[in-house]
């Protein structure tokens, strides 16, 4: 927090900060070099679709398992895709075969 409100690249405010004294950058009259921005981390598109299912009265969920960021947690059943899905809208349609059907039992 205090780097990023002290430390900015393109307007450092060096005369007020209370580590000058131990700062390379500003030792140095370099203060416009630092900090070095990182490459950001290429991000990939992740699509999440949880799945609302009824059987018999009882509402379905899962649970996280074992080094996940929520370990332990239920959550509705989940499938990840790498492409975005368009399903129709199941809710306003008799069931038909235009409907994703999640086989029970």
């Amino acid at each position: 927090e205090f780097g990023a409100l002290q430390c900015v690249p393109q307007n450092p405010d060096c005369e007020v900060c209370p580590l000058k004294e131990r700062c390379m950058a500003y030792a140095s009259g370099n203060v416009q070099a630092f900090p070095v921005k990182q490459n950001k981390a290429k991000t990939r598109p992740r699509y999440f679709h949880y799945l609302y299912i009824i059987y018999k009265g009882q509402t379905w969920l899962s649970r996280r398992g074992k080094k996940d960021i929520w370990e332990g947690l239920y959550e509705f059943p989940l499938i990840e895709t790498a492409n975005r899905w368009i399903l129709p809208d199941c809710s306003k349609r008799k069931r038909t075969g235009n409907c994703l059907t999640v086989p029970v039992g």
